[in-house]
């Protein structure tokens, strides 16, 4: 960034260099009307120390002829001290006139960063919404996902509840549960992250998937056993029939069930 600012009716240029205001020993050579070779050697003649390198940035201009000569950048606090020796009522101010347009530019600097900073935390800001949206509308649709797979682990025990009293509905289970694992996959594909609904949902499809295998496992001996008591069943019946004929005798005197009992005969 550059400013220009007339003094003695010269123009001077300010040059900023990493929030830093510059001018150069040319325009203060014009301005104050020296010759710049001796600028040049009073600068020269300063202490080398820490305060004369970061104020008197040595540089180079060409000349008319395209030589390449030196020059210094020099900051506000370098010409302060570089004017010293310039006396006289015009050199006074051309110093103040020099030092209002530093102020200004620090000024330029201080407002321009604000307005970056400015900008910069409306842009953050505007992003974090972008992304806390984002990241809303990815919940959201995750949450739907294991709604759905909530209803088919419900179903699925449903059927696992069919499967127990009925042993061929065991092949329903499993395609019921194929089905599920089929889309728990595809969600598990898209999403990059374990929520806790997650992890409910993957440890009760993996206790329903256990389940599953030891019914198939053991699925003739269900299918036997269930079949044994099918035929224990069909030689209960009589006994509980003659057992509640003795009940209504001993309780209300009625011989009729004792009577047409065959076991009771």
């Amino acid at each position: 960034m550059c400013n220009l600012v007339v003094i003695n009716e010269v123009e001077v240029e300010l040059e900023v260099v990493a929030d830093q205001a510059y001018t150069t020993s040319l325009s203060v050579a014009s301005v104050f009307n020296k010759r710049h070779d001796h600028i040049i050697a009073k600068i020269r003649e300063l202490p080398q120390d820490d305060f004369t390198a970061p104020n008197f940035r040595v540089s180079e201009y060409k000349d008319k002829s395209g030589r390449k000569l030196p020059m210094y950048q020099i900051t506000k606090d370098g010409l302060v001290l570089l004017a010293m020796g310039f006396t006289g009522e015009k050199a006074y101010k051309f110093k103040v006139e020099y030092i209002k347009a530093f102020n200004a530019m620090a000024e330029e600097i201080k407002r321009l960063k604000f307005e970056k900073y400015i900008n910069e935390v409306a842009n953050l800001n505007a992003c974090l919404i972008d992304k806390a949206k984002r990241h809303q509308r990815e919940i959201a649709g995750y949450k739907g996902q294991i709604t759905q797979h909530n209803t088919l682990i419900t179903s699925l025990r449903k059927d696992l509840a069919l499967a127990r009293a009925n042993p061929q509905a065991s092949q329903d289970l499993q395609r019921a549960y194929d089905r599920l694992k089929r889309d728990w996959d595809g969600l598990a594909k898209d999403w990059n992250g374990l929520t806790s609904e997650y992890m409910a949902v993957c440890k009760e499809r993996n206790e329903l998937k256990k389940e599953i295998d030891k019914r198939k496992y053991n699925q003739d001996k269900i299918t036997e056993t269930i079949l044994a008591l099918d035929k224990i069943q069909k030689h209960l019946d009589p006994v509980y029939t003659a057992l509640g004929a003795v009940m209504a005798y001993a309780s209300d005197n009625d011989r009729f069930f004792m009577e047409r009992n065959e076991i009771l005969r």
